[in-house]
This record gives C-alpha cells, structure tokens and sequence, in this order.
C-alpha cells in the first residue's frame, strides 16, 4: 500500500512539472527522447550489465549465478537502435567461470574472465560468436585483479585495477604498467592517445603510446566520479552533470556539459558523436524499472543554447526541489542551459569577478549589498516582464529590497529575524524599548538567550532603529544628539540584577522563568517547539524599538552580475526560478513571490487539524500563529548596505562606554565623527 501511495504521489509531482510547454521546447535544441528500450520486459535488471552504446548499437550483458557465487553463465547481447530496438543475441555463452569487465568495439567483444586456476585472461570473440583470441594476462601478482578494459586498435588491451593501469599485448605480456599502492577504480579510453584513471583521491592523466602519468589532480571531488570518454574525448560525472574534460581540471567544475538525469542519477552507457550525445540510465537494484535511453540532438536548429553560469555559496544546504528546478529550466527553457558552481567563502569571492565571471550569484542579500557596484538593477527587467515584476512581490518585500527606484536582487526565501514571547507576557507590555524596560523593572527577572551583552543589546535595537540617526541619502548622522544618548542609557538601565542570560548546557531553566527567545523564523513550524519551551501561548515580535516592534528581514537572493554575457539569459532564469520554486518539502516556507507564499501558506492551513503521520500527535500550529507571522512580516525592515560598518562603529564606542572607558560625550562624539567620515567615503 505504501508502494502505491509513493507512486502515485511521484505521478502527481511529475505532472505539475511537466507543463503545456514540454510540447513545444523539448523538441528544441536540446532533445531528451527517452524510450523505453524493452530489456526490463526481457530480463531480470538485477542480472543485466549495461556497458556501451557504440553508434546505433547498445551492448550489454547477462550473468547468471552458477553453483556457487563465482561460477556463472555469461549472455551477450546488441539492441539496434536504428532497427526498432531490436535485440540480438550472440551465439556465444561462457559457463562456469567469472566474467569482471566485457567491451565492445562494433567489430569485436572482449571478456575479461578467470580460468580454472583462477588466473585472469582475455577472450575475443566476434558478432557471430567465433572465437578470434583467447590469451592470459601474464605477470600479475596475487591480489593485481584487474577491473577493466579497453581494447586498441591494434588487438593490445589497455586496463586498469588494483595493479594499476597497465597495457597487454596480443601474448598475454605486459607493455607497460602504472603503479598505484591504491589502484584504479576506474577508467576510460579515449581511442587516441589517453587512459583516464581515478582513486579515491586522484584523477589520472596516462598517454598509452609511453606509458607516462602527464597529468595529475588531487582532489577530494573526484572519489565518487564516473569517467567516461568517446570519439576521443573524455567526460567526467561528478553525480551532479556531466563535465567534457579539455584539459583545464581547475575550471572543470564550471563547465557542466549537460545535467544527468533519471532513475538511479548515475549512467551505466554513453556516447558522444559530433552532436548526438546519449546515455542510458536505469535502476539495477530494482528489477521492474525500466531501461531508458536519452538522447541529445546538438544540431538542431544549427546552435547550442546560450550558456548562462549560476554561483552559489558551498555552504549552503539545497534542497532536491533546488536541483529539480535547474534540471527542469533546461529541458524547457529554449534559447539558455544553466550551468553551475559553488564559491567557499565570502572570503573566496574573488572568483565572483576575477576568472569565474557568472552570470548570476545566489547568496544572502548582506553579501550582496557589500557587492551592489557588481550587479544590475535588475528593476528595468522586471518592469518589462510579464511574470516577475514588482507587484509579484509580498508588499514587505518590494518595499524593503527597492531602493532610490532600483533593485539590485531578487529575494527568494525570506528569515526574519524577530523574537518569540510567552502570549501572557507579551500581554503587558507593547514591547517597546520603553515599556519593556519598565515592565522588567516592575516585574522582576527576565530569562533569556539574546541579550548576551549589552553591545548585543545595542545591536538588536538598532538594527530596526539606525534611520533615526542615519540618513543614507545625505550622508549624515546624529549620534551625538540626546535622542541617541538616552537610547544608549536607556540600554545601559536594561541590564540590572534584574536580568539574566540563561543558557540551557551552562544554567538550566524552567519554561516558567523564560519570556523571551531569539527566533530566526524561516517558515512556520517553529511555534510547536517554542510552545512546548515556554509552556503556553507563544507569539512572534519585533525588535524592542521606540515605536513598535519589527522584525530584520534577510533573505536568500539571486542577483544578476556586470559581467554577464548574457543578462537577458540570465533573467530568463531568474523568471522562471521565481514561479516555480514552491518550498514544498519545507510546508509554510516564506517565499518573496506573492503567488507561489500562498500557495505554500494554503498547504500549510490545509494541515492545521492534522497529526504529523511521522512523529504521531503533535502541537498543532494554529492560525493565529500564521496572522501572527503574516503580522511581523508587514511590518518588517531590511538594513541598508552600510548597516554592518555603521553597527561596528557603534558597538565599537558604546562599549566603551558602558566599560568605563569613556564618558557618554566622548563616546558619542567620537562615534559621530566616525560614521560621518565613513559616509563621506
């Protein structure tokens, strides 16, 4: 029943992607024709080892077990695919013995398999099944098994294993051999002049005419690899795309060649000639599945699509609806193929405008209000657009992301930064600056985990209240006004013996002691467990501030870069990430596109009278919650590009003063001199 239900929820997803437009640009330039070859029909999948695709012909392999597990009986087979996939049999079987590698040339099949003394040999055979060679690999220690094969053209096998890499002649006798302590695991021949090889910790550049390692990389990257190479060209599957190997290991990450999509997400056959690239997927471990092959047509309508390169931080954790998206992008979209690359660090970002040049940077809106002289306004695009525009926005984010009548980014998923109050105690108190001091000095003790200092304090406050002494504009400041100095002692009154920091490893506390939590909201389901924490009624806040309380809006963005070859190509994407990331495996995600929130919000109300069928009965989020949230999302604010210098500036001589370092004058006017020269720069 279970089977059932993931079918036909997997049925349901697939039919909301595949929209009215796959009719009409999958038969563009980039052409996925997937065909079921029949073999699931024929065989046991389980048993079936799928190698080549050699022109018009797919070559693979049957292994039956024998009497005991090494004992086996060996099949061979062809599928013309220019003959209706018509599957031929070769009239050759191999019986009690074991078969590791077999290859097809078109001509001939070569089977690597061990004799009765256990020693490895190679059998060549023809399509009729007539004997031509058989000979033992001579010169092998015990323990050098060999994984694979690859045939010259001059009848010499080139292989790789855990003796290394390695060339026989048509005798049996090595030619030459590269010896790693670790072997191969695997390899792929171009047909020229070059065996790639990987370990588990290198990628390996051999030229088979000397047998000289030319080249070598060490990379982490490269352990869970596939290699593989055709029409002398060698390609590399990291598990997210395949790259085309020219030589440049160190942009190969950049240059993704096409995504690799399917049942099990890795290719057990390829082949790449002139402009007809195909790869057949399918899942060994299950034996209904079904054997596809995909094919890609270059050569339509005379050019490849424009390539347009997304960058984005390492750090951050994708969801597979993130990567399904990209993948969908380039299946339909028609004139643009998006590749993409990950940057380590802010620190890193050199690469951002040095020798990456992407077309388009997904990071946290903080990055790239540091980086605005590096991408577009992308607000002309938007106005010219159907989809995205700025009413397609929440009103909060249009409001906090456009500047002076520009748009530098694209707000994707949203964060506020806000708090979390026990609903008795937010009662008494507006939480503003002033009532909440006074309600701590009426009331006594506050238990929390934000206000780890008073430069915390300083901080928190300001982060929703710094247009009151900057003006960004004019480029002044008034930090040496009494407005600024009694906020400064208004903060230095907070923390009094009334006020503690609770920690839950350092200074356990009950849920009746704390009224106050930090709270990085990024969706919605975080109220069951604060409920529980504070042991009632729980609502979201602002920040304590003069008037009222709101919330630090941040957000995941997409900006579009200077550099860009292609910005048209680039907001392309941009248009289509925006309508169709939904966040659904993260219910009640916020989403800066008007459309797509409501929908993840309708899912999330159609949910609330409803037991989570995996953790049993649970605190249900009420719609009070979800007003709550909507509430604090109106009335949000995002900092400015020069908030975290100016904060710096301002913990920086506040804590002087609240250290006993400087008198408030000093502090304040030193900080106004500061800032003031800061925004004059």
């Amino acid at each position: 029943m279970k089977k059932l239900l993931y079918l036909l929820v997997f049925i349901i997803v697939l039919a909301l992607f595949r929209t009215d437009a796959y009719a009409d640009e999958s038969t563009k330039i980039y052409e996925h024709t997937m065909q079921d070859l029949g073999i699931a029909e024929r065989h046991d999948i389980s048993e079936c080892r799928i190698n080549q695709i050699v022109g018009d012909e797919v070559f693979f392999w049957t292994v039956k077990e024998g009497e005991s597990w090494i004992f086996e009986k060996v099949e061979f087979y062809l599928i013309d695919l220019a003959n209706d996939c018509k599957e031929i049999k070769i009239p050759f079987i191999l019986e009690d013995t074991f078969v590791t590698d077999a290859y097809y040339s078109g001509e001939y099949i070569y089977i690597l398999y061990h004799n009765e003394d256990d020693r490895q040999c190679i059998l060549k055979i023809d399509k009729e099944g007539k004997t031509i060679a058989d000979f033992m690999l001579k010169d092998i220690e015990s323990g050098q098994t060999v994984y694979y094969i690859h045939p010259k053209a001059d009848g010499a096998v080139l292989t790789s294993g855990r003796l290394g890499a390695a060339e026989f002649d048509t005798d049996g006798n090595k030619v030459w051999t590269v010896e790693r302590s670790r072997g191969f695991y695997d390899s792929a021949y171009d047909g020229n002049d070059r065996l790639f090889c990987r370990d588990t910790g290198g990628f390996y550049e051999i030229d088979v005419n000397s047998g000289k390692l030319v080249h070598i990389e060490t990379s982490a990257d490269i352990m869970y690899a596939r290699l593989y190479a055709s029409a002398g060209k060698a390609y590399i599957n990291f598990g997210d795309g395949i790259r085309e190997y020219d030589g440049d290991w160190k942009n190969l990450k950049q240059k993704l060649f096409f995504y690799d999509y399917g049942l099990s997400g890795e290719m057990c056959a390829f082949s790449a000639e002139k402009d007809l690239i195909r790869f057949i997927d399918y899942d060994p471990f299950d034996p209904h599945t079904k054997v596809i092959l995909h094919t890609i047509d270059f050569s339509k309508e005379g050019k490849k699509k424009q390539e347009i390169l997304l960058l984005f931080p390492e750090y951050m954790p994708f969801p597979g609806e993130m990567y399904d998206i990209f993948d969908y992008y380039n299946r339909f979209s028609s004139d643009y193929y998006l590749l993409y690359s990950t940057y380590k660090s802010d620190e890193e970002l050199g690469a951002f405008y040095a020798d990456v040049r992407p077309d388009i940077v997904m990071m946290p809106d903080k990055d790239i209000r540091k980086h605005t002289d590096l991408v577009l306004d992308i607000l002309p695009l938007m106005k010219k657009s159907n989809s995205l525009t700025p009413d397609s926005l929440l009103p909060a984010v249009k409001r906090n992301y456009t500047e002076g009548g520009s748009m530098y980014m694209l707000p994707i998923e949203l964060s506020l930064e806000t708090y979390v109050v026990r609903q008795s105690d937010y009662d008494k108190t507006g939480f503003t600056t002033d009532d909440y001091i006074e309600y701590l000095k009426r009331d006594g003790k506050l238990y929390t985990d934000c206000f780890l200092s008073k430069e915390s304090a300083m901080k928190a406050v300001l982060e929703t209240e710094l247009g009151r002494f900057v003006n960004y504009d004019k480029k002044t400041c008034s930090f040496n006004s009494e407005e600024f100095k009694r906020l400064v002692n208004k903060i230095d009154g907070l923390y009094s013996e009334n006020c503690y920091y609770a920690d839950v490893e350092l200074a356990p506390f009950t849920a009746d002691d704390r009224i106050l939590d930090d709270a990085r909201i990024s969706n919605f389901n975080f109220f069951s467990l604060k409920r529980k924490a504070f042991g009632g009624a729980v609502t979201a806040v602002g920040r304590p501030s003069a008037k009222s309380g709101k919330a630090v809006m941040s957000a995941l963005c997409l900006a579009i870069t200077t550099d860009s070859s292609s910005p048209e190509g680039a907001f392309d994407f941009l248009e289509y990430y925006s309508t169709h990331f939904t966040g659904v495996d993260r219910e009640g995600t916020i989403l800066a596109n008007k459309e797509q929130f409501e929908i993840s919000l309708e899912k999330l109300r159609s949910r609330l009278a409803i037991n989570d069928y995996l953790f049993g009965k649970t605190t249900l989020i009420s719609s009070k919650d979800i007003d709550t949230v909507m509430e604090v999302i109106d009335n949000s604010v995002a900092p400015k590009s020069g908030d975290e210098e100016v904060m710096e500036y301002v913990t920086y001589y506040t804590d002087k003063y609240f250290n006993g370092e400087m008198t408030l004058k000093e502090a304040t006017t030193e900080l106004q001199k500061t800032v003031a020269g800061y925004l004059r720069e």
